[in-house]
């Protein structure tokens, strides 16, 4: 799972929901999501905007966060849902718990009200990289491809090592018969690789192989820069499978 965050960057995009919004519905991509818990000294995983002391519901507030994020680790998902909603009624623009909110939800396979969650994160933190990338996700579960393939492209835009959204991008473009592109992706983001980072690189590496060979039994003719044309024919992917994180 990708802790990798890409921190705000202020400026707001253009109605990011709506471009996503108007696109055509094709076939699907899934995969995992990033869960964000409130851990103090943790700085893989940034905490919900801080509750001040001034306010009565502080103390309330963070408790019942832990006790939405216990409840999930135990399996009671019905539960940390409830308890996320109430939390997010003393905290309505914690974009963190709004993710781990709409992650829940698509547990419960409450797949509308995750879309819902997850594009609300967006009025708030507009460069959200994890929820746009698990919008994609949410959106490969309604077999809504096209939209899928442009969550995860903001995921990119955001921050460009996110492995998890360029794995499950090619694995959508490989969907629809896109090799190309999809070995684009792979190239990208294993070009932002760096050493002990903990990302989903090894993955990256046997899904651009994966492409490559996908693109062969198909008849096509595709290029991995460095290394020229590819595309041997052999036994590989010949259909795209989630991306485990």
């Amino acid at each position: 799972m990708s802790k990798g965050k890409a921190k705000p960057k202020g400026a707001k995009p253009a109605s990011p929901l709506a471009s996503i919004a108007v696109l055509v519905a094709l076939a699907a991509v899934s995969a995992g999501g990033v869960f964000y818990m409130m851990q103090s000294g943790d700085d893989s995983m940034p905490p919900p905007p801080k509750v001040t002391a001034k306010r009565p519901d502080a103390k309330a507030a963070t408790a019942l966060f832990h006790e939405a994020f216990g409840l999930y680790q135990s399996g009671d998902m019905a539960a940390s849902a409830d308890a996320f909603r109430r939390y997010l009624k003393m905290q309505p623009q914690d974009a963190n718990a709004l993710n781990n909110l709409g992650l829940v939800l698509m547990e419960l396979k409450e797949v509308d009200e995750a879309i819902e969650a997850f594009q609300k994160i967006f009025l708030f933190q507009p460069d959200h990289a994890d929820a746009y990338s698990n919008l994609g996700m949410a959106f490969g579960r309604q077999k809504r491809t096209e939209d899928s393939i442009v969550a995860y492209r903001g995921a990119l835009r955001v921050n460009p090592a996110h492995a998890n959204a360029a794995n499950n991008l090619a694995l959508g473009l490989q969907g629809v018969g896109r090799y190309q592109e999809a070995l684009d992706v792979l190239t990208d983001v294993l070009e932002q690789e760096k050493p002990g980072s903990g990302q989903s690189y090894g993955k990256t590496r046997e899904l651009l192989s994966g492409v490559e060979e996908a693109a062969g039994k198909a008849g096509v003719k595709v290029t991995v820069r460095g290394r020229g044309a590819g595309g041997t024919g052999s036994d590989g992917l010949s259909a795209p499978e989630p991306v485990p994180v």
